[in-house]
């Protein structure tokens, strides 16, 4: 059988649906997607990956929108995610991004700032030769 492309895809979006305190077992996302455990892992295998790194793409993707969002304190980050403790999270997600969280959260707001900045200057340079 061939391997199908969509696949990652929709083991991800299984991932990705799952709350915090769900089921990210290799038997209800195989279930999910069709296939059976085995052939799920074989397949992925295959595609130079596996259900536990996906998993990670996923909650990694997740953590950085939610980081993104000030509103958020890293505690309730780390609860959002499934971990049970904020150094828990921390960990996993220097493991995943090469950077703690709060670093990761200090360069997308010095980005907006940055970004802010620019577009000020942009509109009072314009504002001024006119």
């Amino acid at each position: 059988m061939p391997l199908d492309p969509c696949l990652i895809e929709a083991v991800r979006r299984v991932l990705s649906a799952i709350e915090a305190d769900g089921d990210a077992s290799l038997e209800s996302v195989a279930a999910a997607v069709n296939l059976s455990p085995r052939t799920l892992q074989r397949h992925l295998r295959a595609m130079g990956t596996s259900l536990r790194r996906e998993y990670d793409l996923v909650r990694l993707a997740k953590a950085q929108e939610l980081l993104s969002n000030p509103q958020y304190s890293l505690m309730e980050i780390a609860f959002l995610l499934g971990f049970a403790e904020q150094s828990t999270f921390h960990r996993a997600f220097r493991r995943w991004a090469g950077m703690s969280p709060y670093a990761f959260r200090q360069e997308i707001m010095a980005r907006l700032v940055k970004e802010l900045t620019s577009s000020v200057k942009a509109e009072n340079k314009a504002l001024t030769s006119q």
